[in-house]
């Protein structure tokens, strides 16, 4: 009997697990920069923003995708974001400066994946601002071509180093900043002085984090942060990139750890 129910277990787990595999969306082949499967964008966008994409891969290098489906089926769109970038391998290999954009529309989510060597210029903050000032707000509207145009271009903006451009985003997050109520913002820093309790040394009621004011003695806190490569090796020849020709376009081994930002509307 304890073997049969041994065999039971197994066969039901193993089973189980066949049924995930089967329930993920699953991922399409990438053939080009803008990978519509959910068909939202307009014949002249995709044309247009598959012409800029391939402008900013030629020109400098970035890749960027942007990728739209009806649905993830139930999984997360960080899990399947991810899953995505590392069957596409975006970017380069050794300097990952891949991007990649998912939406999906039924699920109404999209996130934001960046490669590790882009997350120094396309922070979490920036991907954050990107897809709750520029994109959500075209999405509620109802408006795709648009909301995806924006974004993509922010984003290509951004990890080129494009002045307007980082000016824009950061006037965005200012003015979100502007309209900050100033009470409640300084009752929660008050509350963390003050309440705050851990192993970097901050005591009850703040008293250590107030003596090390007044003496100068340093304050650590540590954080939990992976090491991020944002450095852009010069020395790796374009061979190793992605192409778009007579073998379609592909990605060039990059990889992502995880960075950018998820929103919803």
């Amino acid at each position: 009997m304890h073997k049969f129910i041994k065999k039971l277990l197994i066969t039901t787990l193993f089973v189980g697990k066949c049924f995930f595999l089967h329930s993920q969306a699953s991922i399409p082949e990438l053939t080009a920069p803008v990978m519509d499967t959910a068909r939202v964008l307009d014949n002249q966008t995709y044309t247009e923003l598959n012409n800029f994409l391939l402008n900013v891969f030629n020109q400098t290098k970035n890749q960027i995708v942007v990728f739209t489906l009806p649905s993830t089926e139930g999984e997360s769109i960080e899990e399947f974001s991810l899953r995505v970038f590392e069957k596409w391998q975006l970017g380069q290999a050794n300097v990952d400066n891949g991007v990649l954009l998912v939406v999906a529309t039924e699920d109404k989510k999209l996130r934001i994946e960046d490669g590790y060597g882009l997350e120094a210029l396309l922070t979490d903050t920036k991907c954050s601002l990107i897809i709750r000032n520029f994109i959500t707000p075209h999405f509620k509207n109802g408006d795709f071509s648009a909301g995806i145009t924006e974004g993509t271009k922010l984003i290509a903006g951004y990890v080129t180093e494009d002045a307007e451009i980082v000016k824009k985003i950061d006037s965005s997050q200012s003015k979100n900043n502007n309209s900050m109520p100033i009470i409640p913002f300084l009752m929660i820093a008050f509350f963390i002085i003050i309440v705050v309790t851990n192993e970097s040394g901050i005591g009850p009621f703040g008293y250590l984090y107030i003596i090390s004011l007044l003496t100068g003695r340093p304050f650590v806190r540590k954080t939990y942060r992976r090491h991020l490569n944002s450095g852009f090796d010069s020395s790796n020849d374009s061979d190793s990139f992605g192409s778009f020709g007579g073998g379609g376009f592909s990605g060039g081994g990059g990889s992502s750890g995880g960075g950018g930002a998820s929103g919803s509307w």
